[in-house]
């Protein structure tokens, strides 16, 4: 089926329930903590999206045996971990074509050179030019030879991590501290793992040190040290992935615009980091309710504005923007800086969509300022090439006046690849797909 270049669509009234997709951070996770494992796992609840297809395939790269069945509208993951395999030596070299996940290649970067020699990294789209220096750094340290021309991929690495003190700064993306994690307890001996500075996104972190212990990994975590024994041993556990509060977002906006909706399959008392978007809909007043089903309900209403620090949750910025150019009165969203290094420059796609539907909005270097208005324009807007950016604009249409159209739908498959077919079993009315 070819690609639609655009999608237009129209108003309407949101109502029914929606299954959240399982968490991509988590289901990446237990795949990797699996494919390390002694023995057999299962992983339930995974959608097949682009980015976990990619974590699969470098999985089976290094060495793990994943079977996938259909469960309902889910799939499951039977995992044999690679841990059996190492007795046959490391690999020669092999190629991870990582697509344009950036935790299936800042995970498997550090995983690559236990496992082969040699290792090369491709993908495509915004991957290839999204940094990696954070690694590059390490490996002049380390004496691990790479070639990584004009910092862009490819990416070639040959050589062997040893033991050790492992140094990085905290205000980078977790994935790279995620990796680290990951690879130091499968050497010999004991490794530190050191952040010189505060560390930031530290709910992923403490996702990865979870994931790590249920799987058998033992790491203490003393302030800004990472005790990490060695020569440890990843044993095989079945996993049921969670709700996913990253894309509850997304309907958590279609309700409030659009009508009334219910959520299931979020946790109550979930580590993801992005389930703070729970208390922000209160402290916005938001019309957000808990069932005693544990469900959520949603209701039509319009939220008032509030000043939010973004830096522990960029991925919701996307959708938070949209509903505040609704609220009452102004807000103030900042320390935005790290969208500017995500599937496209988020900030800047965030402010010209918002300007181009005509909401009240102005930038900063690194925030944003919003005064909501009742309604939008609608129009043309670039979907950036970016999941998130599109499913946004998705729900903004539910607040505007007119038709809005929106670029490069199809990139909604990176994360939700049913986005479309939930939208439209909840009422979200598609006037045309442009297939130009």
């Amino acid at each position: 089926m070819s690609k639609a270049k655009s999608v237009t669509l129209e108003s309407s009234t949101i109502k029914g329930t929606v299954d959240i997709p399982p968490s991509k951070s988590l289901s990446h996770r237990a795949l990797v903590a699996a494919s390390l494992a002694q023995g057999t796992s299962r992983i339930s609840n995974l959608i097949l999206s682009e980015d976990i297809l990619a974590t699969i395939d470098a999985m089976r790269k290094i060495g793990a045996e994943i079977r996938l069945e259909e469960e309902g509208n889910r799939f499951v993951a039977w995992v044999k971990g690679a841990s059996s395999n190492l007795s046959l030596g490391r690999k020669d070299n092999v190629t991870f074509d990582c697509r344009e996940s950036g935790s299936t290649i800042r995970f498997i970067i550090p995983l690559s050179l236990h496992f082969a020699k040699e290792a090369k990294f491709t993908g495509k789209g915004k991957l290839v030019e999204r940094p990696q220096s954070v690694y590059t750094e390490l490996f002049d340290e380390k004496n691990i030879e790479y070639s990584y021309s004009n910092k862009r991929l490819p990416l070639t690495v040959r050589g062997k991590w040893q033991p050790g003190t492992y140094t990085l700064r905290g205000n980078v993306s977790s994935q790279f501290i995620t990796g680290l994690l990951f690879t130091l307890p499968l050497l010999a001996e004991d490794s530190v793992l050191e952040l010189s500075t505060e560390l930031e996104s530290k709910g992923y972190v403490d996702l990865t040190l979870e994931m790590l212990s249920y799987y058998g990994i033992q790491i203490e975590n003393r302030g800004s040290f990472f005790i990490i024994p060695g020569n440890q041993t990843y044993q095989a556990r079945n996993y049921v992935v969670e709700g996913d509060y990253s894309q509850s977002i997304f309907f958590l906006l279609a309700g409030i615009l659009g009508g009334e909706l219910n959520i299931e399959g979020l946790a109550e008392k979930s580590s993801q980091g992005d389930a703070v978007v729970m208390r922000l809909m209160r402290e916005m007043e938001a019309d957000v309710r808990i069932q005693a089903d544990k469900s959520i309900q949603v209701k039509k209403s319009r939220p008032k504005g509030i000043a939010i620090d973004c830096n522990e949750f960029p991925d919701l910025v996307p959708a938070l923007a949209v509903l505040l150019a609704f609220a009452l009165g102004k807000s103030h969203l900042t320390n935005l800086g790290r969208l500017k290094i995500k599937e496209s420059d988020r900030l800047e796609a965030v402010y010209q969509n918002l300007k181009a539907l005509g909401a009240d909005v102005e930038r900063g270097e690194d925030d944003l300022t919003i005064i909501g208005k009742e309604h939008l324009s609608g129009g043309l807007v670039s979907g950036w090439n970016d999941h998130r950016m599109v499913m946004s604009m998705a729900m903004a249409v539910l607040g505007c006046e007119k038709r809005l159209t929106v670029t490069d739908p199809d990139s909604v498959s990176k994360s939700y690849p049913e986005f479309w077919q939930d939208y439209q079993m909840l009422g979200g009315k598609i006037y045309e797909w442009n297939m130009g």
